[in-house]
């Protein structure tokens, strides 16, 4: 034994100093169990809490997975507008999508195609803005804009699967073709 230790087997009384009287010890009890009831709310309201967030998070997916994409969604009021009842905009803008998204291109030109569809992403921004003033309060000035957005959208996804085509055969003309990879929409 270390004397130390020896130390404080000799003088154990003197440190401990006097038991604590029963109505502290009741104190202390009823403390702790009230204590531990107001946890148990917090707890619960926690859980509650969490539970709200993941049903609010599922209905918003559920929301956001239900809505058909904005590309190719035509406004009901501009169907009324002249210049656009000849023309089958969404049709074709479904077209143009789905051959961009069957494509491949070598790798070295995915970047500099995905700044073109970057673009496309930018002009659906400006659609929906415009969508939103259409729907609350028909404009012949909106109308044209919106008119607009699918004659530059159809002429750029035109000119991007054409430079696909172009860029595919130049590949396909070297003696060794480069990876292809596919383009994200």
């Amino acid at each position: 034994m270390t004397p130390f230790e020896k130390y404080l087997r000799e003088r154990r009384e003197a440190l401990q100093g006097p038991d604590a009287s029963p109505e502290v010890w009741d104190n202390i009890v009823e403390a702790m169990s009230t204590k531990s009831a107001a946890s148990l709310r917090v707890s619960y309201r926690k859980w509650l809490t969490v539970a709200a967030s993941l049903l609010l998070l599922i209905v918003a997916g559920w929301y956001w997975q239900s809505q058909p994409p904005l590309s190719t969604q035509v406004p009901t009021a501009l169907l009324a507008y002249p210049d656009f009842e000849d023309q089958n905009f969404a049709e074709l803008l479904d077209v143009q999508l789905a051959q961009i998204k069957a494509s491949a291109v070598p790798a070295e030109y995915q970047n500099d195609l995905q700044q073109l569809l970057d673009q496309v992403a930018y002009l659906d921004t400006t659609y929906a803005t415009q969508v939103k003033q259409l729907e609350t309060r028909y404009s012949e000035d909106v109308a044209k804009q919106v008119l607009r957005y699918y004659q530059t959208k159809v002429a750029l996804l035109t000119k991007i699967i054409r430079e696909i085509d172009k860029i595919n055969r130049y590949d396909n003309a070297k003696a060794k073709p480069s990876k292809r990879v596919p383009l994200k929409l």
